[in-house]
């Protein structure tokens, strides 16, 4: 009598069975849909700017996990956002395209081939650029590892840095071409060194006399920031001096010690961010005058 009490008859148990399936295809074509659209949104949407008054301004940000906003919970781009808004007295509309570990060759073949970062830029009344801290973090990487070849471990850096001033001068030229004829203000930065404190202790290539990996590696943070000044001297884009900001005059200054950083020791916090938010802000406004970026 028990097993007859709770026997399910067999046209039930086909309908239950039935169900059971069609849900399971409607989460699986769910899932699918949300991880296409996760992985591959930036190079396939279209951007569309905020439906704001004549006088509103849309603003779009290009970067790594720094303009992204990494670890923080308001980072430059906002916190600029709304510098702009006071000082302005006008409404601003963000596109933070910022991307976790992207190295400026990743912003440049999106400027190229991203529909959508290409419709965010021609929107643009306002447009910051900060690139470039991935490029070298990999180069280091290889250089602490002992894999960076050439006779002294430093063939990577050199390429890196080559690299980096190359695609530098190309996302200038993307981003102006984009914004062709039209006035708009470009603003870039440039990057600072946060690897001090540990690398003016580490000794991480024994072959090369006893240099630190701070004296090995500084002088090519140098290189790349004296590029993005003089090239964006020459194309009259104010450039943020953050590297001066962050490391000091002399490159030497460590910005964990200035509490700039997060515990990771590479991103900045919310008081490093803000004092990237105001160094960008005190760039001002005005749009730039057209030119070609030098070689």
């Amino acid at each position: 009598m028990l097993m007859e009490s709770v026997r399910i008859p067999c046209y039930k148990f086909m309908l239950f069975a039935v169900l059971a399936f069609m849900l399971g295809v409607t989460a699986l074509m769910n899932t699918a849909d949300a991880t296409e659209t996760d992985t591959d949104s930036s190079d396939r949407r279209s951007y569309e700017p905020a439906a704001m008054s004549d006088t509103g301004l849309n603003y779009v940000a290009l970067g790594d996990s720094i303009t992204a906003g990494y670890g923080i919970e308001t980072g430059y781009v906002t916190r600029y956002a709304a510098y702009i808004e006071s000082d302005s007295g006008r409404p601003v509309a963000v596109a933070n395209l910022g991307r976790n570990g992207w190295t400026s060759t990743d912003l440049l073949r999106a400027l190229r081939e991203s529909p959508g970062f290409q419709d965010a830029v021609r929107n643009a009344d306002l447009v910051t650029w900060k690139i470039g801290t991935n490029d070298l973090r990999e180069a280091r990487l290889k250089y602490k590892f002992g894999t960076c070849g050439g006779k002294y471990n430093q063939r990577c850096l050199r390429t890196a840095t080559q690299k980096f001033k190359a695609n530098w001068n190309a996302i200038t030229q993307e981003v102006m071409d984009l914004r062709s004829g039209r006035e708009t203000a470009l603003r870039t930065a440039t990057i600072y060194y946060p690897y001090v404190r540990a690398d003016k202790v580490n000794d991480s290539w024994k072959k090369d006399g006893g240099l630190k990996d701070f004296q090995v590696l500084s002088p090519y943070y140098h290189a790349v920031n004296r590029h993005v000044s003089a090239t964006a001297a020459d194309m009259v884009i104010p450039c943020a001096g953050v590297y001066a900001a962050f490391n000091g005059a002399s490159g030497e200054e460590d910005p964990k010690a200035k509490e700039y950083l997060l515990p990771d020791w590479v991103h900045p916090n919310e008081t490093g961010h803000e004092v990237i938010a105001g160094l960008l802000r005190d760039t001002g406004y005005a749009p730039p005058q057209t030119q070609t970026p030098a070689s």
